[in-house]
This record gives C-alpha cells, structure tokens and sequence, in this order.
C-alpha cells in the first residue's frame, strides 16, 4: 500500500486524527453523500477529496478523501464501522 503524504492543517487542534478514504465513485458529491455517510460516527472538523491524476494512490483509486474528526477515538470508530464498506448508490 503506497504511503499519501497529504496536507494537515496547521489549525487543527492536536487532538484531531485524520482517516483517508479509498475509492471515492465519481458520482458522490463531498458535501451531502461522503458527510452523511461519516457523520454519525463522530465529529467532523474537515473534509477533503483529492483527485489523482497522476497514480499516487495507488491502482485503481481515483479519488481518496481526507476526513478529520475532533480526537482519535472518534476516528477509529468510523475506522471499526466503514473498513471494507462499498456503496453501490
């Protein structure tokens, strides 16, 4: 699995954990769809995804998302509950 050095913030409270989501389909929009999705398992202090244009990811991943949630509990929460999720809306 390819390391993605991708961009914290330096506003961020030391707290906050980052999850990165592989696979995001094209037809899911970052404001309604991928927030709903993660909302209910914590605290959301940013969101972000990232177009790969150039193979950093990894193959076959397109589109990844930058999720930071308040404290690293509530990260591995969503971590435990979505690993291996697939929508197929």
């Amino acid at each position: 699995i390819p390391v993605i050095d991708l961009p914290r913030s330096p506003f961020l409270p030391q707290s906050a954990a980052q999850v990165v989501i592989r696979g995001i389909p094209e037809r899911m929009d970052i404001c309604d769809d991928l927030r709903e999705l993660f909302r209910c398992h914590g605290r959301i202090l940013n969101l972000a995804i990232y177009n790969d244009g150039e193979g950093k990811f990894g193959s076959g991943t397109k589109r990844i998302g930058l999720l930071t949630y308040a404290t690293e509990e509530e990260a591995d929460i969503v971590i435990k509950a979505l690993d291996r999720y697939v929508s197929f809306t």
